[in-house]
């Protein structure tokens, strides 16, 4: 983990841009990113927060790739939407992990009513599997994350089975 605190990064092209404000040891061991700016364009005043416990350069450039795909495609993030496709966004990353997807929810490892702050709804990220994926079309996203908190999933870990 590096010794910076916190940081700055801005991601987009000539007509938009969305800033991921980068902050470590939030939590212990991990990177935490959150969004500033994807309200601007798409609807549902929502912003993303991500922590994840390795490969923090490729998980921020990421996730920032995922929500600047949504927005050039006016596609709205929301409670239990999904991002496939990282392998497309970085093959090695994919190819390293074996996940194929970001997964957007209500945060439920921050402090209660940290979620819904003033205009905005925050929404927590985290990558996922093609195996998840499936389960969350065969089963639903309720399933999906009562199966998460029944086995007490870290979802900050990047490698976890």
């Amino acid at each position: 983990m590096n010794d910076i605190d916190s940081d700055v990064k801005v991601f987009g092209d000539e007509k938009r841009n969305v800033q991921m404000l980068i902050y470590n040891k939030i939590f212990d061991e991990c990177l935490t990113v959150a969004s500033l700016g994807i309200s601007k364009y798409l609807e549902g005043q929502f912003e993303v927060i991500m922590s994840v416990d390795s490969d923090f350069e490729s998980a921020y450039t990421v996730l920032a790739n995922a929500i600047f795909y949504m927005i050039q495609n006016q596609k709205n993030i929301y409670d239990g939407c999904l991002i496939n496709g990282i392998e497309n966004i970085d093959k090695s990353f994919f190819e390293r992990h074996g996940k194929s997807a970001v997964y957007f929810t209500y945060p439920f490892c921050f402090p209660e009513g940290f979620y819904k702050n003033g205009e905005f709804t925050f929404l927590l990220a985290f990558f996922i599997s093609e195996e998840e994926v499936n389960f969350i079309k065969q089963n639903g996203v309720e399933a999906f994350e009562e199966y998460l908190e029944a086995s007490n999933i870290d979802v900050f870990e990047i490698d976890r089975d």
